[in-house]
Order: C-alpha cells, then structure tokens, then sequence
C-alpha cells in the first residue's frame, strides 16, 4: 500500500505570489494578442514570433490554474483528514485501538464492531461502489487507494484466522469522502468495502456486531505484531 500521500495547505505568501504571477501572465498575454492582431491588420512581419509568445503565454496560465485548483483541493483533503482523524481519535481509547499503516494513512481500527481499515478516496463528484471497487465521477479506472486498502483488509483476515475465533472478527474498508458526496452502490455488495461520507464516519465505526473484549485484544496483538505484512512493500 505504500504512504499515503501528506495533505498541505500552501502558505499565504505562496497564494499571492501564485495570484500575481497569474495576473502579470494575463496582461502578457492580453497583450500579446493586441501585437498580433496589429500585425496581422497591417501586414507587418514577425506575427509567428507574436503568436507563439501568446501561446507560451496561454499555456503559462494552464499551468497556474491548474496548480491552484490542484492546492484547492488539498486544503479540501486536509479538512476531511482532521475530521477523519478527529472521528477516529473520540473512540473509547480502552475499546478501540488503532494502527498507522501510512503516513498518517490509512488507519486501522480494533474495537469491539471489528476491524476497520479507513483511509482517504481522492477524486471529485459522485462515487460508484462496484465489486471491483470503487469508481469516481473524474476517473475512469478504480480508484487505486481504496484497491489497497481492500488488498489490506484481504491480509488482515489472513492473518486473523490464525488466532482462536478470529474468523469471526469482520473485516471492512471504509472509504471516507467529503460530506454530500452522492454515492451510488451496485445490487448484492458485501459489507467489506463501504464509501463514507465523513460526516457519517463516527457511526459507521460503531455499527456492526458486539465482540467479546478477549477476542479483540487477540485479534489487536495479531495484527500489531505483524502490522508490517498488512502493506505493500
């Protein structure tokens, strides 16, 4: 599963910076585009050299704007992360107990509903939940985070069934995405793999069924153990 990516917000200054250097482009561009059409109505040589200036110009404000939008969301991750986190952190801490398997994800969580393998599902608009996986509204693949938690959850249950009744402890990747999200699920799903609206994550980690506390503690010492065989290598 490797780490998972770390959600920054860039600095104020950074943001200013960003914003003036798209502005000047703009104006280069903007005039640019009035040399050109002034050579072009007066038959004045040097109009390719104008037009590919305007281009580099135009593609200088793809560049900007797409690195704003792509900064734009990562302050959106950063805000479903530390309401992620903050779900997970208001667990009883004697009842659950949990695993960093990134940096700081996915997690696991050990608590007396089972095991719980949480991690972040990038990607804008609706998700499908499919039994290959889960599919975003902006991708045409699966989505490959949600993949390896799923491969993780496989290991889990591997190594749980070597621990007395560890069978019958459930194992579940929850994919959290921002609130509102429209989520829509194929017919006949198991319960393995679920996509979570973050403002829904406290009850779906407390949903399910009632272990017995000594076969939680088996199953956390299992897994602690041996939490390095859970990711990829």
């Amino acid at each position: 599963m490797g780490h998972s990516q770390v959600w920054c917000r860039p600095a104020a200054g950074t943001e200013l910076a960003r914003r003036l250097l798209s502005w000047f482009t703009g104006a280069l561009a903007v005039g640019a585009l009035l040399v050109l059409s002034f050579q072009v109505a007066t038959g004045v040589e040097g109009a390719s050299e104008a037009l590919l200036v305007l281009l580099v110009m135009v593609g200088a404000l793809l560049v900007i704007g797409t690195g704003r939008r792509r900064h734009h969301g990562a302050g959106a991750d950063d805000a479903i992360a530390a309401g992620t986190a903050a779900a997970i952190d208001a667990l009883d801490r004697v009842e659950h107990r949990r695993l960093e398997l990134g940096t700081p994800w996915p997690q696991l969580v050990i608590g007396p509903t089972g095991v719980s393998i949480v991690d972040m599902c990038p990607g804008v608009g609706a998700r499908t939940l499919t039994p290959v996986g889960v599919h975003a509204a902006s991708q045409r693949q699966t989505c490959a985070r949600c993949g390896a938690a799923r491969a993780a959850a496989d290991r889990a249950r591997q190594l749980l069934a070597g621990v007395e009744d560890g069978r019958l402890v459930p194992v579940r990747v929850l994919a959290v995405v921002p609130p509102g999200t429209p989520i829509c699920r194929d017919t006949g799903l198991e319960d393995a793999l679920d996509v979570v609206p973050a403002d829904r994550l406290p009850d779906m980690l407390a949903r399910g069924p009632v272990l017995p506390m000594a076969l939680v503690d088996r199953a956390f010492t299992r897994l602690a153990s041996l939490s390095g065989a859970l990711v990829d290598r």
